[in-house]
């Protein structure tokens, strides 16, 4: 595995069902031989949802169609990508490799095998122009 880690400035992206607000951290690695590597952590922050992020993001969402679950999805792949852009302007972090976002949960249903996180990857890289790494968890359900 860290044979393939490009060393470098990465930033991860995570929000929870708790909807307390999404947490950023950007993390620099460095390959130490070819079997380990360290980090360091450059700079994190949580930013509390506003209102419309709350209503959004929460119970409403299960009960609304196919396409208002769509249209989220985009919409919340862009302020993402809008956050990470903020987020490495005002750390001034320069050459990020890749982000690295988790998503937000909507379904999770292990025990039958699915999973599923909205906060479109495409919207994300649109957003900050910096590659994304998105679907984490769907191998460890399939």
């Amino acid at each position: 595995m860290t044979r393939d880690l490009e060393k470098g400035t990465y930033i991860g992206l995570m929000s929870g069902t708790s909807l307390d607000g999404l947490d950023l951290v950007a993390v620099q690695f460095r390959k130490n031989g070819r079997t380990s590597l360290s980090f360091n952590i450059l700079a994190s922050e949580t930013l509390p949802y506003n209102d419309e992020w709350h209503s959004r993001l929460g119970p409403s969402l299960f009960g609304g169609s196919a396409q208002q679950l769509v249209e989220t999805h985009w919409a919340y792949g862009t302020w993402l990508g809008q956050q990470v852009k903020s987020f490495t302007d005002k750390n001034s972090l320069e050459k990020v490799v890749a982000v690295g976002s988790h998503g937000h949960t909507v379904f999770h249903r292990p025990d039958v095998g699915y999973t599923y996180q909205i906060g479109e990857g495409h919207a994300i890289l649109e957003a900050c122009g910096i590659p994304v790494i998105t679907d984490f968890r769907s191998a460890n359900v399939a």
